[in-house]
């Protein structure tokens, strides 16, 4: 019968596992993988790579990061900073885990790092190869953020960072990082891409905006078995594919934060179809009015309705009403049937107005043009934006009186 040490033994592996991933490791196995021990007497090993300047990831340059201004970099973060900061202020960051569930139970076993310094952008990877270091370990996580002002992830507010606080306290490891300003690369890109990809996980993203496909490379959840694998064997080699995993995601978190500012240029362009009526939204909260008035502009010259609805909706909020006004007018002469424009026209010269003619021509309007599209459709029932016929009613009573 199993004692109760046995049994718990069970339920953490690691524990009868003490020095068994680095009893085989040598030297030629560390330069062979391209590590070094971090830390005198601790099972803690560091790797890193160096890319230049000019290396192509995702369709751009890693140079194009250093070109983010600082305006930029607070509409990433869709909202002001408490400190002034430049783009390289903002180390990457990326941890592979024991396992996706998150919790106590979960241990951080790679930390990933990456950070522009004059003429390259630095790869650095600390690999936790024995449970009884981590608390040394987690000290050089610390010590490698407090180098910078911020930190940019994907998905690190939810999991990464929250995860990294846990395994912090549980090693009573003081936790000033979370101060720190943190940009979410997950709630930017869904801010702006998640209308036209949907799914905005990192292999999505990669696919569908950085036109990037990996080769070879082994799945984020397939990372903790070769952790574990690892640990009974002391085979280092095993954890290459893992290095490289967590590279190219770090890789593609440059890339991103690259592509996502370009849709904040004069130009507009990008290479995949983005929000631009929330990225105008994001553009005037945050009181970039040029840049919103050049894509206002665009919107007019590729007749993009969505932007222009949220143009005259900002205005009537602010209580522009005439320039609100000036915009549905625009839109209900366009060849497509914008019905939400014909129902702001009609609530405005019927409550603003009180122009109950103007009012019931708009509704005469919007009833022609919905049987012109229901004969098109044929048999297909177009679910009305309001309820026009109560409103024809209504306004034929006003008119009568």
């Amino acid at each position: 019968m199993e004692s109760i040490k046995q049994k718990l033994r069970s339920l953490h592996p690691h524990d009868s596992l003490k020095r068994a991933a680095t009893k085989h490791i040598t030297d030629e196995d560390l330069a062979k993988c391209g590590l070094v021990r971090y830390a005198d007497e601790r099972a803690i090993y560091m790797r890193e790579k160096i890319f230049p300047l000019a290396f192509l990831h995702g369709g751009v340059e890693l140079a194009a990061f250093l070109d983010i201004t600082p305006q930029d970099m607070v509409l990433m973060h869709n909202g002001q900073f408490s400190i002034p900061v430049r783009c390289t202020d903002f180390l990457f960051f990326d941890a592979e885990t024991t396992g996706l569930a998150g919790g106590s139970g979960t241990y951080i076993f790679l930390a990933g790092f990456g950070y522009f310094v004059a003429d390259c952008f630095i790869v650095r990877q600390l690999l936790l190869a024995e449970y009884r270091d981590e608390a040394a370990f987690l000290t050089e996580i610390l010590h490698m953020l407090r180098r910078f002002k911020g930190i940019l992830s994907f998905n690190g507010k939810t999991y990464d960072l929250p995860l990294l606080r846990t395994r912090c306290v549980l090693n009573k490891l003081g936790e000033d990082y979370t101060n720190m300003e943190h940009i979410d690369l997950l709630h930017h890109a869904r801010r702006l891409w998640k209308k036209s990809i949907r799914e905005c996980h990192l292999a999505n993203v990669e696919k569908r905006i950085l036109r990037f496909a990996r080769q070879d490379d082994l799945p984020g959840s397939e990372a903790p078995k070769r952790f574990f694998e690892f640990q009974r064997s002391g085979d280092v080699e095993l954890l290459l594919p893992v290095f490289k995993h967590n590279a190219i995601d770090l890789l593609s978190l440059v890339s991103i934060a690259i592509h996502s500012t370009a849709q904040f240029s004069s130009d507009m362009r990008s290479v995949a179809e983005f929000d631009k009526k929330r990225l105008y939204r994001l553009l005037v909260t945050h009181g970039d009015e040029q840049r919103a008035a050049q894509l206002i502009h665009s919107a007019l010259e590729k007749n993009e309705p969505d932007v222009l609805l949220e143009y005259a909706a900002m205005h009537k909020k602010k209580g522009d009403v005439r320039e609100a006004v000036r915009v549905w007018e625009y839109l209900s002469t366009c060849k497509k049937f914008i019905e939400v424009a014909y129902l702001e026209l009609a609530k405005y010269y019927e409550h603003i107005q009180v122009d109950y003619s103007k009012a019931l021509d708009i509704v005469n309007r919007v009833d022609r043009r919905r049987q012109i599209l229901q004969e098109l459709a044929g048999s297909v029932d177009l679910a009305p934006l309001d309820d026009w016929p109560r409103r024809r009613q209504r306004l034929l009573r006003k008119c009568a009186k």
